[in-house]
């Protein structure tokens, strides 16, 4: 192990390491082995109900793909086959993915807003919060329910349409 993997704080800290030491973490050197090894990573953090605070959530990487490239193909078989479809043919998947990321990390979670429940609902949620990624305006919600908490997959361009789909879903 190296220094700087056992310092690793969050995912993009991960990331940053397996762009340097590649072939250590992913010796096929291809996107869709990267993707099963960020999903285990991603796995484990939902088992252990963690959030990566003060870090945008990975898991809403796919859908800002789909905000940010409206016309992209394929979304819906996830990023890595998103980015490997979508890009030009003398383009490196894993080349486009590491500039992706960097600009996707810039964005930066905070809460805004409180939604409020009613009884029913209060039954079995406790809290829902509205978060907001900084500098896009982008919102999602943070549920919180039996001492744990999660982050929905879905990505609002504004608090109104945030605040809606929680009133419908949740």
């Amino acid at each position: 192990m190296t220094k700087e993997f056992l310092e690793t704080k969050n995912i993009f800290d991960l990331i940053d390491i397996i762009q340097q030491r590649m072939a250590m973490f992913i010796p096929e050197k291809s996107i869709m082995s990267l993707i099963n090894y960020l999903n285990g990573y991603e796995t484990c953090l939902k088992l252990h109900g963690i959030i990566e605070e003060e870090v945008p959530n990975f898991t809403h990487f796919n859908r800002w793909l789909g905000i940010r490239f409206e016309h992209w193909n394929h979304l819906s078989n996830g990023w890595a086959y998103a980015i490997k479809v979508n890009i030009g043919d003398n383009e490196d998947p894993l080349s486009k993915f590491f500039s992706l990321i960097k600009e996707f990390r810039k964005l930066h979670p905070e809460t805004i807003n409180s939604i409020n429940l009613n009884e029913k609902q209060k039954q079995t949620i406790k809290e829902i919060h509205v978060i907001k990624y900084d500098p896009e305006g982008l919102f999602f919600l943070r549920i919180y329910c039996n001492g744990k908490h999660m982050d929905d997959k879905e990505l609002f361009r504004t608090l109104e349409e945030a605040q809606n789909w929680a009133e419908e879903k949740y």
